[in-house]
């Protein structure tokens, strides 16, 4: 009786541990499926579709729209089209300077560009009250 008492004890614990880092899995692709569907939108030059899908915070007081349109109508196409792009790593931070904390996912991409050999692009997600995941930053350098 007490073999199975502890069995059934470690398969309770082992549901819930597997069962949350299925979840932080699948938190993580969404999150990387909006930033890449983000730079896919500067890409092609759909600023003001890629600022509109932005946190309010980002809106507010990162980038104002005029702001965003110029910088996104006017550096990003220095430095030339889109070769290759795929995520380096991802960092999740419940606290960000100058931020409210949340639930922060910090996604770095490697990427080739057509005048840029290699590219570092970093885009800050936050996981918001309504459930999705939005563009917090965006940094290319």
């Amino acid at each position: 009786m007490i073999v199975i008492a502890r069995w059934c004890f470690l398969l309770v614990v082992a549901s819930v541990f597997f069962s949350g880092s299925v979840w932080a899995d699948e938190d993580e692709k969404r999150a990387i499926q909006v930033a890449e569907w983000f730079l896919f939108e500067v890409d092609e030059g759909r600023c003001l579709e890629a600022w509109e899908s932005t946190s309010t915070l980002f809106r507010l007081k990162t980038y104002r729209r005029s702001d965003w349109l110029q910088l996104c109508r006017e550096v990003r196409p220095l430095f030339g089209p889109v070769l290759k792009r795929h995520v380096k790593m991802t960092r999740y931070r419940e606290s960000l300077p100058g931020r409210p904390d949340g639930d922060y996912l910090i996604i770095v991409f490697e990427s080739v560009l057509g005048r840029k050999s290699t590219a570092i692009e970093t885009v800050t997600t936050k996981y918001g009250a309504d459930g999705l995941w939005r563009i917090d930053g965006y940094v290319l350098r």
